[in-house]
């Protein structure tokens, strides 16, 4: 279910960036798509190939899927990206500097070290792969934030980007837990917030999308 919510994250910003597009967001797009793509399309093939069936067909389809959208992903970042930067300001400065760097070094400690002790963390020690799932996501919305805070132009995409992803995957938390599985109540705070807060940003400067 988080990995369906982080889906409808990329999907919606997608979106957004075809509605409203700029050379800026699309470089940004690009840019989060790889930095979410080949660490695991890597790790997957080196470490977790055990988990794949390669007597099924599902399973090239996925690897063309991955192989075609990481490619096309890293050669859209060689075009040149004109205009001045404006640094973000005031209250969303500020927090998506402090979320974004915390996004950043959770995702990839994460990423790195799938399980530990720590079980507030740790909460699948059983399946690393899920952890990495969860931390390149985690990575790439920490790299949207990051982003954002370097450049005006790109705070709508990191609003909806951060309020489609913690408000989905608080409800995938939600369901998870009500299914009788591990309840991560670090997971489930931390979106709630991105979620939220991400989403009032998104409510109160809706006419900013025209920057």
């Amino acid at each position: 279910r988080l990995l369906g919510a982080a889906a409808v994250a990329f999907g919606l910003a997608g979106l957004f960036v075809i509605r409203r597009p700029s050379p800026a967001r699309a470089r940004a797009h690009a840019l989060l798509t790889a930095v979410y793509l080949a660490p695991l399309a890597l790790v997957l093939l080196v470490r977790h190939l055990d988990r794949l069936d390669f007597a099924a067909p599902i399973t090239w389809a996925f690897l063309l899927v991955v192989a075609g959208l990481t490619t096309s992903a890293l050669a859209s970042l060689a075009a040149p990206v004109p205009g001045v930067r404006r640094p973000a300001r005031g209250g969303e400065g500020l927090w998506l500097q402090l979320a974004g760097l915390a996004l950043i070094l959770w995702g990839g400690a994460l990423f790195a070290v799938p399980a530990a002790p720590l079980r507030l963390v740790f909460v699948w020690p059983a399946d690393p792969l899920t952890s990495r799932l969860i931390a390149a996501m985690l990575l790439t919305l920490g790299l949207a934030f990051w982003l954002a805070r370097g450049d005006a132009r790109l705070l709508p995409q990191a609003r909806i980007f951060g309020a489609a992803y913690g408000l989905g995957g608080t409800v995938a938390v939600l369901g998870n837990v009500a299914r009788g599985l591990p309840f991560p109540s670090l997971y489930l705070a931390a979106l709630g917030v991105l979620g939220l807060v991400s989403a009032g940003f998104l409510i109160a400067r809706r006419p900013a999308h025209s920057i």
